[in-house]
């Protein structure tokens, strides 16, 4: 049985292993000029492996040589759509646009290919390949290499911020606008204070000094925010004048517009206008209220020791008369990538959000909950202060109003559910589609100071022991964190039911669809090391509303299947093959999960997946580490199968479901293996 097992690992070695031969032919084949050849044995690997990139890599040098830039560019596009962050693909590309007198956007790639360089010889190359750009062209704009980590939102850089400023532009006065929300009278704040920022940001448009003519079509709010201080304000509707000569720069304020009539506003410097608010619904929907609780960090595996209904009661009250689903599994083992997967629908290897450093992007080329749901006429809001999902990782593309501060200095369950009482309240004629993140139970690994309600519950001797800040996914078994955690499970709980009662006063069941759900659990939970144990990766989800039975159910589902789900029950269009999240069964899928995927891409670590089924767990090792760019060397990999029930390894007795689960694994992989 052993030698069965060694066989199995064998044939996936030496299948990679002659893809690592091939490769060298074609290259061999280029090298000498030998272009036709290099071509024949390329499709002969494009058949063996055609997930590689390097096959994308060879081909956008085949097409430079040819000088068919168009098809170059083509290409390396193509093969950074799933895997964004290689150097080759980034420095080809940087060099077609230079080949193509396109230099801003080579300079562009040239400097995201500079993040992602880790050897001295890619460092020099692309230096000297901005050098020489510089040479060429001095008016280029560089100011994307001082980009910082997107998690410092609304820092932009170590010496501005994004406030005045649009994410994700159209052009340089389109996009998501950022300003200050609430926040005293002064028209800017230091930058070094930028995490004490709470910020508002609407889609809009900035405009120059002067008149601007505008018509709205219904009853509208219309958002205006000035940028300098003395800029005054006018508006003429319907032949009457309005003067506002006393805004605070960089605010929104909210003007309504009564009728469907032609507006001018006139001001004396610039200005920022976002797009109309309707303030009644003009398409009606049976679901006048979708809300996500989206709570970070908690993990099912508490609810062993602490029972739902005694740390979580409200929760659980409100939830109990919809579906709770007790063997939940997020794909990942942190938040960066977990999020990712829920707003997207999407396992790691197609969304491809992984890095902790590198500038990711959610949404680039296909739709995110949020977009479905603007696009379906819901007015979308969000209140957040997770930075692993702040509006500059693109979790602002799709909603009408965000709130986001940073949750190192704000962002606490009051002021998150506070902010969506009063959206709610302020537009009460609109069918609602809200996100609210929670951060309290991440704050724990944070060394962030716990609310006095928090504070009284715990011991003397716990809060003696607290240890210092780590990275949440190395934390060992912690009794003095697991008391913390479950007084601030309690905490969040208690003032969940604000929105409760709130939900129950003013909506049906028949109206709402309610969910919670989470990310990703705990490590100090116990003692067991593997980085996806049950302790980290299993997770709640509940969901409650119109069509959705009054149950609990042991059934296996995972954090793709949450949009899928929200999608299906809200009656929005989507195109199945795009995700690869499903129903869950007991919601009208076609059938059960056989099983669920987790798994952990780190840079600088061995990859590491696991598959669970109702009987057995496989556990997979790579032997080489993640690189930057997501990919890493299979090697002499390790994979194990063990009894759910017996905890016994049956690796040896179970090949045939071993190799099944081999070839799962290899193909979510298989972009990212690199030979």
């Amino acid at each position: 049985m052993v030698e069965e097992l060694n066989q199995i690992k064998n044939n996936v070695i030496d299948k990679f292993g002659k893809f690592t031969y091939v490769k060298r032919i074609i290259k061999s084949h280029i090298n000498n000029g030998n272009l036709d050849k290099a071509k024949e044995k390329l499709d002969e690997y494009r058949l063996m492996f055609p997930q590689d990139i390097d096959i994308n890599n060879i081909m956008t040098m085949l097409s430079i040589i040819e000088n068919d830039l168009d098809e170059a560019e083509r290409i390396a596009l193509e093969g950074l759509k799933k895997v964004p962050f290689n150097f080759d693909l980034l420095y080809n590309l940087g060099f077609i646009y230079k080949l193509k007198k396109q230099h801003q956007k080579a300079a562009d790639i040239y400097i995201k290919a500079s993040k992602v360089a880790t050897t001295d010889e890619e460092k020099r190359d692309v230096k000297e390949a901005l050098d020489e750009l510089r040479k060429l062209k001095p008016d280029i704009d560089f100011t994307k290499v001082e980009e910082v980590n997107h998690k410092l939102f609304p820092l932009k850089t170590d010496k501005s911020t994004y406030i005045g400023s649009p994410l994700f532009p159209i052009n340089k006065d389109e996009g998501y606008f950022t300003q200050y929300y609430e926040g005293g009278y002064l028209g800017n704040y230091p930058v070094q204070l930028w995490n004490f920022y709470k910020t508002e940001i609407l889609y809009g448009k900035k405009y120059g000094a002067g008149e601007k003519s505008f018509k709205v079509n219904s009853k509208s709010i219309i958002p205006i925010s000035i940028l300098n201080q003395n800029t005054k304000v006018r508006l003429k509707v319907n032949g009457e004048t309005y003067n506002f000569n006393n805004l605070i720069p960089n605010r929104f304020y909210y003007f309504p517009i009564k009728n469907e009539e032609e507006i001018d506003i006139n001001s004396n410097g610039d200005v920022i206008i976002g797009n109309p608010i309707d303030i009644e619904q003009s398409k009606k929907h049976d679901i006048k209220l979708v809300l996500c609780l989206f709570i970070d960090g908690l993990s099912q595996k508490i609810f062993d020791d602490y029972p739902i209904e005694k740390i979580m009661p409200n929760t659980y009250s409100f939830f109990k008369k919809g579906a709770i689903f007790n063997n939940c599994y997020s794909n990942a083992e942190w938040t960066l990538p977990s999020v990712a997967s829920i707003f997207s629908g999407k396992y790691q290897a197609h969304h491809n959000i992984f890095h902790p450093e590198l500038p990711h992007v959610i949404g680039q080329g296909y739709n995110i909950l949020s977009e479905y749901f603007q696009d379906e006429g819901y007015f979308t809001f969000q209140a957040c202060g997770d930075w692993r999902k702040s509006p500059s990782y693109g979790y602002v593309k799709g909603f009408d109003r965000t709130i986001y501060q940073s949750a190192t200095m704000g962002s606490l369950c009051n002021d998150i559910i506070f902010s969506f009482l009063e959206n709610v309240r302020a537009f009460k004629n609109r069918d609602h589609f809200a996100w609210l993140s929670f951060f309290e139970l991440h704050r724990i690994n944070e060394g962030l100071n716990p609310d006095i309600s928090v504070q009284v519950n715990k011991t003397l001797k716990s809060i003696e022991k607290e240890e210092k800040h780590e990275k949440s996914v190395r934390v060992k078994y912690d009794e003095n964190k697991i008391q913390r955690y479950v007084e601030e499970i309690r905490r969040l709980d208690y003032y969940l039911k604000l929105i409760y009662d709130f939900i129950e006063e003013n909506y049906s069941n028949d109206e709402i669809l309610i969910s919670l759900f989470s990310d990703h659990g705990q490590s100090f939970l116990d003692n067991d090391t593997h980085i996806l144990r049950d302790a980290r990766t299993k997770v709640p989800f509940m969901i409650r509303g119109r069509h959705i039975p009054s149950t609990q159910t042991n059934d296996l589902v995972e954090n793709v299947d949450i949009l899928p789900t929200i999608l299906e029950k809200c009656s929005i269009d989507y195109e199945v093959s795009e995700l690869d999240g499903r129903i869950p069964h007991i919601l009208g899928g076609d059938k059960k999960k056989e099983y669920v995927f987790s798994e952990s891409k780190y840079p600088g670590q061995t990859y590491k997946a696991i598959i669970r089924d109702k009987f057995h767990t496989v556990t997979f090792e790579s032997e080489g580490n993640v690189q930057s760019d997501g990919r890493f060397i299979l090697g002499n990999f390790s994979i194990k199968l063990e009894n759910n029930l017996t905890k016994q390894d049956e690796t040896n007795e179970q090949s045939e479901k071993l190799n099944k689960y081999l070839d799962i694994i290899i193909s979510h992989i298989s972009a990212h293996i690199t030979t």
